[in-house]
């Protein structure tokens, strides 16, 4: 009895796993079977999204249509130049610096472009020191031909492209000190209909710097005899000017006279001409010896002046040393930030002279350019 149950176990125990490896069989069958079954459906999918082109001969070709849509471009705008002028539209004023005066215009010259076209641009404005400066930015289409001005740096093709991109004048006018001292930044700003925007790097100006000379010194001679020259102590007059302003230099004077004594005569009235004195001066390498006005000495006369184009223009006959010629200007009269020049005085006393001639005035004039 014993051994048959064995005998029953073990045949129980063959059959269930004689149906085990049956199942796993069909199993991998199955696996088989689903994988072609895939391999063949990719297959036909992918016959029918392929064009296929036969040719007899020995080349084919097949055409695609391509589909690329462009999303919006994006605006930029470009810093071409900027120059100072008599208010807007006014001449234009020769400065070695950015730095301007009240009443004085700042006019900047900016490219404005869009990716999208020209017409996508919404506005156009500036900021001075982060105010927002009204009306100031206009078109002006492209007067300056079919380049982009090197000026505006070589970002883009050199060729102007109508449609996509277009100049504007961007112009502020410098208030009084008061609202406008100090150095400022304006920057272009430009802003798309899609809300996009761009903007110029800063560009600095200084408004409204004080001006100053210095003075190092007094006109004093000694006691000259009539009919002699007397020369005076030198004097050194400095560009003591914010912001590194450049002065063009000048001088004027007025006839002196005796304040205290009515017998004064030279020769013959109270009144020691202006025509009497004159200068010797240097500043750096130049010096009125390279001045055509100069005397075999290198001294220049003095004209008369007493405020600054008064009674006549002083451009011309008031420079203090007119050597190297630079435009209408002269580079030896040019006193940059804390540079100097040096002055000595002659007068050449009329033989027949009297009295202590006090009265009077020489001055120094500085212009910003």
């Amino acid at each position: 009895m014993n051994h048959s149950k064995k005998v029953s176990q073990k045949i129980d125990e063959n059959s269930q796993r004689f149906l085990i490896e049956k199942l796993k069989g069909g199993m991998t069958n199955m696996k088989k079977i689903f994988t072609l079954f895939a391999f063949l459906l990719f297959l036909v999918v992918g016959l029918f999204n392929v064009a296929t082109v036969s040719a007899i001969g020995d080349h084919v070709g097949a055409g695609l249509d391509v589909e690329l849509p462009l999303g919006e471009g994006l605006p930029n705008v470009l810093h071409c130049g900027s120059e100072i002028t008599l208010g807007p539209g006014g001449a234009v004023i020769e400065r070695t610096g950015q730095y301007a005066y009240e009443g004085e215009a700042v006019e900047i010259t900016a490219l404005v472009l869009h990716g999208s076209g020209i017409e996508n641009i919404a506005e156009v404005y500036e900021l001075v020191d982060g105010d927002y400066a009204a009306g100031a930015c206009e078109p002006i289409g492209n007067p300056f031909g079919p380049e982009i001005l090197d000026a505006c740096g070589e970002n883009y093709s050199a060729e102007f492209i109508s449609g996509f991109m277009e100049y504007y004048s961007c112009v502020y006018v410098v208030g009084d000190p008061v609202s406008d001292y100090g150095e400022e930044a304006i920057t272009i700003h430009v802003l798309d209909n899609w809300g996009e925007s761009a903007e110029t790097e800063p560009d600095y100006w200084f408004f409204n710097p004080i001006l100053a000379l210095g003075v190092d010194g007094e006109i004093l001679f000694d006691e000259t005899t009539p009919g002699t020259a007397g020369y005076s102590e030198t004097v050194l007059v400095s560009n003591e000017a914010e912001a590194g302003v450049v002065l063009d230099m000048y001088i004027s004077g007025t006839d002196f006279y005796d304040p205290s004594s009515s017998e004064a005569m030279c020769p013959d009235t109270n009144q020691l001409s202006l025509e009497t004195f004159s200068y010797f001066a240097i500043k750096g390498a130049y010096s009125t010896q390279d001045d055509p006005r100069s005397s075999p000495e290198g001294f220049v006369g003095i004209e008369y002046g007493v405020e600054f184009h008064d009674p006549d223009t002083f451009y011309g006959t008031h420079e203090v040393i007119q050597a190297g010629e630079y435009g209408e200007h002269y580079l030896a009269n040019f006193l940059s930030s804390g540079e100097e020049v040096a002055t000595t005085f002659r007068v050449d006393v009329p033989q027949f002279c009297k009295g202590n001639f006090e009265a009077g005035q020489i001055y120094f004039w500085g212009e910003a350019i």
